[in-house]
């Protein structure tokens, strides 16, 4: 089955939620950024410019991810969000 749109805006709403309550990230783009990196979706690779291992984060663009896998990094993210920050803007009390 293909990516669903209502979990990617439940997603996209959590952060939103997230950047409002805490003002630590200036928008839901760079936390994803950073919630990416924090559960692992990233590749490492040499950069021929600077002779390091540089790391890059994944997508979840609906082309990259299957929904079984942004379900997967969607409660991830979740927990290790609420584990940081002692809330979960992804609960129905944070979103209304």
């Amino acid at each position: 089955k293909g990516r669903t749109v209502p979990r990617n805006s439940a997603y996209w709403a959590g952060l939103q939620t997230a950047v409002k309550a805490t003002d630590a990230w200036p928008t839901p783009d760079h936390l994803h950024q950073d919630l990416k990196r924090l559960c692992g979706y990233v590749d490492w690779y040499a950069n021929p410019l600077t002779g390091r291992d540089e790391m890059r984060v994944q997508s979840t663009a609906f082309a990259k991810m299957s929904e079984a896998e942004f379900a997967l990094y969607f409660r991830m993210a979740q927990m290790r969000f609420t584990e940081k920050m002692g809330f979960d803007p992804w609960a129905r009390e944070a979103v209304q």
